[in-house]
């Protein structure tokens, strides 16, 4: 079962209800839709933690060390790449959009919310619809390949017929912690180590210099 079924109630069938039902439940919990990481793992047929939320990326042929930080509001909020500065050049921003497969659920429903308004109404209840979409992206020959917000749209195309412009995507809208934070490091710097820190989401570049 997956993570909706075992909360929605049988009598949830369509917009009005799962609408009318959420409201109540979330004025008693609410939080009763809050996915846990376990959840993201049972939902999503991550497999396991390390799966989930690797300790190292790997990008043609190079691994890159992965560190987790659960600080709101810090820049390095999120999951932060580290990148030898010689290397920088070698990194690809829309492999990094993908960031690790225990976040997709939460992009994928992040994106989708960034949609306008006219493409939402088609596409809800947005949170029943993440599921199989997540199961779609997991795919090998999907997952990492291209950018996530138009591999998302095809998904979208060819499982729900409704296509989705690419213009129609604000990734820039998701939360900061489902944006890969870059830290780039020159261990060439004379008195300490300086790490720039930037999202990737959408190819924008938002630098943060910080001295470690």
């Amino acid at each position: 079962e997956t993570f909706y079924d075992t909360r929605l109630p049988a009598d949830v069938a369509d917009v009005r209800t799962f609408d009318s039902w959420r409201k109540r439940a979330e004025a008693a919990d609410p939080r009763v839709l809050y996915m846990t990481r376990a959840d993201v793992l049972v939902s999503a047929d991550l497999g396991d933690v390390e799966r989930a939320f690797p300790a190292s990326l790997d990008i043609d042929g190079v691994s890159y060390r992965l560190k987790y930080s659960f600080a709101p509001g810090a820049a390095d909020d999120g999951v932060s790449i580290q990148v030898p500065l010689g290397l920088l050049r070698n990194l690809r921003a829309e492999r990094v959009d993908w960031m690790v497969p225990g976040l997709l659920p939460n992009q994928c429903e992040a994106l989708l919310r960034s949609l306008p308004k006219s493409l939402r109404r088609q596409l809800t209840p947005i949170p029943e619809k993440v599921d199989a979409l997540v199961r779609g992206l997991l795919k090998p020959d999907v997952y990492a390949h291209g950018r996530i917000d138009l591999a998302l749209g095809r998904l979208i195309e060819q499982t729900l017929e409704i296509s989705v412009p690419a213009d129609a995507w604000h990734a820039e809208r998701m939360a900061d912690h489902l944006h890969m934070n870059v830290q780039v490091r020159d261990e060439a710097a004379s008195s300490s180590t300086k790490v720039v820190i930037w999202c990737a989401a959408s190819a924008a570049r938002c630098p943060d210099i910080q001295t470690t």
